[in-house]
């Protein structure tokens, strides 16, 4: 006979109240997850609208508060100051240790207008997160705009020393807020230790167009005999040279030559710098410059030079008929001036209707000055080229350069190879003593 199981209703009854009562926080953690959950979802909406609900399901995260804050205070269309700047005070008081609420409320209360608001939010930011860059960089410019000068130049001091990378926003603001070169020299510059931060102030003031103040800056560095790399200054004295500022670069070149960033310069060449293609140019201040192109190889390291152990050589094979000036040099020259140009040159099978030529013009008028010598073509052995000119009134320097116009005739193309050394630029023989007097040569 089979067994029968019977449950008694009272047990039943007790049975289904114990499953209600261990379901019950389950069944309230799942609603209160649910809740949270479909509050995020809305928090991450770009509609204040639903931002609001988002906060009023879950009003104690502190996130929600901050995206509606900053969603309120930067509504284009109907901005709410005030009621953001609650939502991001909120946000920093249930959650006091994040820098970024602060950040936030206090850029939006100085964007308000309100001063005090604007400091503690500050003061809390720089509290939290002192070796954090931005929080310098945006207490100083807070400090900028509550007048407080003193304490923004502090805040950009800790700034250069934390990151560099700053250097010229920093230098910028604290230009606009001083006016003076020398004021914010005194007050950023004048006790750190690093030239690399030194010459970036030089570097900005250049930029800025502030020459005669970045050079005085720039001697004051150079007279410490600091450790530079030759790149970095020479950002300084390219600037110079593009804006035509020959005498001040001239200047500044011969100031690295003394640090040893370039080498010490062969008198024989006169006021050519590596007129001999000794040492690899450096692409670069007043060494030879070069534009590599695919129809002309340069090679500084030429085999069988006229004299030394390199020359420069030139090999052709433009069928396409450019003009070109595959390698230069800018001289400062005295203007008003006699001078001697030689050269040592040979070719190898140069065909076509126009060679190439040494040629010398003032940079800044062509029409003053642009003097070459005769084209350069067939095989010859090495010769000597030689070119007289004089510099106009206002030529401060020329530009030396191996150039090839175009050619009218044929052939048009051009193929061969020519090699060149010896580069000398002289003043002529009666002017010689005058000229070294007012100008140094290389």
């Amino acid at each position: 006979m089979p067994n029968i199981i019977s449950v008694s209703l009272r047990s039943r009854f007790k049975l289904i109240t114990f499953l209600i009562v261990i379901s019950l926080p389950c069944l309230l953690l799942a609603a209160e997850s649910a809740r949270i959950a479909w509050a995020a979802h809305l928090g991450k909406s770009s509609q204040i609208a639903e931002m609001k609900r988002a906060v009023s399901l879950d009003p104690v995260n502190p996130d929600l508060h901050f995206r509606l804050g900053t969603a309120e205070v930067y509504d284009l269309e109907n901005p709410g100051l005030p009621q953001g700047i609650q939502q991001l005070l909120l946000a920093s008081q249930l959650s006091p240790r994040e820098t970024r609420y602060w950040e936030a409320l206090a850029s939006a209360c100085e964007f308000e207008g309100d001063q005090k608001c604007a400091g503690r939010a500050i003061e809390k930011s720089l509290a939290l997160s002192p070796m954090a860059p931005r929080i310098h960089w945006e207490a100083a410019n807070y400090y900028l705009w509550a007048n407080q000068q003193e304490q923004a130049f502090g805040e950009f001091r800790r700034l250069l020393e934390l990151d560099p990378g700053y250097a010229a926003a920093a230098f910028r603001s604290a230009l606009g807020a001083a006016g003076d070169p020398k004021v914010v020299y005194r007050a950023l510059l004048k006790t750190d230790s690093r030239p690399q931060l030194k010459l970036a102030y030089v570097n900005f003031l250049a930029s800025q167009g502030r020459e005669d103040v970045a050079l005085q800056f720039w001697k004051e560095l150079v007279a410490g005999k600091p450790r530079l790399s030759f790149s970095a200054a020479d950002v300084y004295l390219e600037h110079l040279i593009a804006g035509r500022n020959y005498d001040k670069a001239l200047s500044v070149w011969n100031d690295m030559e003394s640090l040893g960033l370039i080498r010490q310069s062969d008198q024989s060449y006169g006021l050519v710098f590596n007129g001999g293609f000794e040492y690899p140019p450096m692409n670069a201040g007043f060494d030879w410059r070069y534009q590599q192109a695919p129809y002309v190889a340069i090679n500084f390291q030429g085999h069988e030079p006229f004299e030394g152990k390199h020359c420069l050589q030139l090999s052709f094979s433009d069928v396409e008929n450019h003009q070109e000036e595959p390698v230069y040099e800018i001289v400062p020259v005295n203007p008003e001036q006699t001078y001697v140009l030689t050269a040592e040159v040979r070719s190898n099978n140069i065909v076509s209707g126009s060679g190439p030529q040494i040629r010398v013009i003032d940079p800044e008028c062509r029409e003053c000055l642009n003097a070459s010598s005769g084209e350069i073509v067939g095989t010859t052995p090495w010769h000597e080229v030689r070119l007289t000119f004089r510099t106009g009134p206002h030529t401060t320097a020329v530009r030396i350069s191996v150039w090839r116009a175009r050619s009218l005739g044929y052939p048009t193309e051009i193929l061969g190879t020519l090699w060149l050394d010896q580069v000398t630029l002289k003043p002529t023989a009666t002017a010689f003593s005058a000229a070294a007097g007012e100008r140094r040569s290389f």
